[in-house]
């Protein structure tokens, strides 16, 4: 009988048309998970086609566009950049699926977009994203920190994909300070390099966009870049504690650069003096040149 009532909701899910899903409140659409394929749409415009496997992110696209998404505002911040921008060279770190990666080719198809991603079957799923619009990027098939070798990170027994996992710890534990001891987890060793490496192998070039999600390993990624963080234009970061917003104040102090910390839950932002724990998740990062250019940046 349960299993009835599951394949009942992605049923209905599946039957409901564009037009009538982006009115559905989020506490009913997210009782009834879509799985497929389906059209992803950026203000109502389908921009690229993407996999649903019943996950909340998809999920909330599905429904409401990725203007109405878990990061509605990163993600419209990001298209916006990339559609006028046209940046040649882009980097996702903590790519998981792809979503930013397909973003950031369906606005800008002459950019290189290199996405960085340790978990296989998060990779396997980027890829048949990937191919179902014909995109091309590049995968770095591990995680990026301030050493090459490799490391640890921890999936929940039993599992083999996660949204949220980082290196070397749990992902609780790095982000919280505190572990639940109580959860079932399992160790998957992964190859782990620094940009630098990978852009002295001529695997990537200098990003002009970075976006950085790796549940508080942001620091040691940025430390692993080795170059003059300038040379970048913009960065979309998650800052989900006060450590890694004191280390991000001191590896971007006196660069000129202007902070926006963003609310996706509210679909809003600020401009901060210095950047602490987000109010939401992210925080965007760019030069003042930049920020005059996107209207998705305004504060009103």
């Amino acid at each position: 009988m349960k299993m009835r009532f599951v394949n009942l909701r992605q049923i209905i899910a599946r039957l409901t048309p564009y037009r009538l899903r982006a009115r559905v409140a989020p506490k009913i659409y997210r009782h009834f998970y879509f799985s497929g394929l389906f059209k992803a749409r950026l203000y109502g415009k389908a921009i690229f086609r993407m996999i649903s496997y019943s996950g909340k992110y998809e999920n909330e696209i599905y429904w409401h566009g990725i203007d109405g998404g878990l990061e509605k505002r990163s993600q419209q911040i990001w298209a916006e950049y990339c559609k006028i921008f046209k940046p040649n060279n882009i980097l996702d770190v903590g790519a998981n699926s792809g979503l930013y990666s397909l973003i950031a080719i369906a606005q800008s198809p002459n950019s290189k977009v290199t996405s960085i991603e340790p978990i296989p079957e998060a990779i396997r799923r980027m890829t048949a994203n990937m191919n179902a619009n014909s995109f091309k990027n590049s995968i770095y098939p591990g995680a990026l920190s301030n050493y090459t070798g490799v490391g640890d990170i921890y999936l929940e027994l039993d599992l083999n994909y996660a949204s949220s996992v980082t290196l070397n710890t749990y992902s609780d534990l790095a982000i919280t300070g505190v572990h639940d001891v109580a959860k079932k987890l399992t160790k998957l060793t992964v190859p782990v390099s620094t940009l630098s490496n990978l852009i002295k192998d001529n695997f990537c070039k200098i990003p002009d966009l970075v976006k950085i999600d790796v549940e508080s390993h942001e620091l040691e990624v940025l430390e692993g870049f080795g170059y003059d963080l300038m040379e970048t234009n913009a960065f979309l970061i998650e800052v989900l504690n006060e450590r890694v917003a004191k280390g991000i104040n001191e590896a971007f102090k006196g660069l000129g650069f202007i902070y926006f910390n963003i609310n996706d839950e509210k679909n809003t932002l600020r401009i901060t003096d210095e950047v602490s724990k987000s109010d939401f998740w992210n925080y965007f990062i760019c030069k003042p040149e930049v920020a005059k250019k996107l209207s998705t940046l305004s504060l009103l």
